[in-house]
């Protein structure tokens, strides 16, 4: 009868078959080898750092940054409108990190990680806009970052119109142009996979443009962040509204 028991219990119990959890509380299965990070920005406030639930951070310069709330609609229930002003060259920067590295420790540009970012540009013209992973202060002097990894319109650039993709590594970069036209008031899905030390994949709304091994940056404790940048070339507003950031910092052998 034991034996009947145990082996009754074995068949009702779930087996772990996944190296990347361990079973907690009532079964559940927590990542031990992964990081994942959801922000729905369905909560939090509109000052700096406190952005959504996780508490991302804005700053801008020289002008200002804001952060509103934006009716929700089908598909995308939890979003924020990200505006910068009028001031030129303004560069404001939404960061899940929030102070540029103080609240988040993500180990740099060294992780394997999968990245979604949902996103509506509500301005295309005589801006740059950045959706990815990199060093994106708040100084046009440091616009593009030094290093990063993101998807990119900029409008005063080679591909004004078209969404590029960028890997850039100390300065120097390799830009695929994805032949997607910037729209306004138009959803992007952008999903950047790093897969490999020196393989990044771009998607955009599920279908994969850009393929790149080149000019990849490595280093870890950089003060990168999973971010997005925008700056005006002119004394305007420019604005996009954000639906989701997903992040899962892939492979941790622990």
């Amino acid at each position: 009868m034991k034996k009947l028991f145990l082996f009754i219990l074995t068949l009702l119990t779930p087996a772990l078959t996944h190296a990347d959890g361990f079973f907690g509380k009532q079964g559940v299965s927590y990542p031990i080898n992964t990081i994942e990070i959801l922000e729905e920005f369905n909560g939090g406030n509109n000052s700096s750092s406190t952005i959504g639930d996780f508490g991302l951070g804005i700053a801008a310069s020289p002008g200002t940054i804001t952060s509103s709330h934006v009716a929700p609609i089908a598909n995308h229930i939890g979003n924020r409108n990200i505006q910068i002003s009028a001031t030129i060259n303004t560069v404001g920067t939404l960061s899940l990190t929030g102070t540029f590295g103080a609240n988040f420790n993500n180990g740099g540009f060294a992780q394997l990680y999968d990245q979604t970012v949902i996103i509506r540009p509500q301005t295309n013209t005589l801006q740059e806009l950045r959706v990815g992973f990199g060093i994106f202060g708040t100084a046009a002097a440091n616009m593009p970052p030094s290093s990063g990894i993101y998807f990119e319109q900029d409008t005063a650039g080679a591909n004004p119109t078209t969404w590029v993709c960028v890997t850039r590594s100390g300065g120097t970069s390799t830009a695929t142009n994805s032949a997607i036209t910037v729209s306004t008031n138009t959803w992007y899905k952008f999903r950047v996979l790093r897969w490999a030390t020196a393989n990044v994949a771009f998607f955009i709304d599920g279908v994969n443009v850009c393929n790149h091994t080149t000019n990849i940056p490595t280093a870890y404790g950089s003060n990168a962040s999973y971010s997005s940048s925008e700056e005006n070339l002119e004394a305007a507003v420019k604005s996009y509204d954000i639906d989701l950031l997903y992040v899962k910092i892939l492979n941790q052998q622990r």
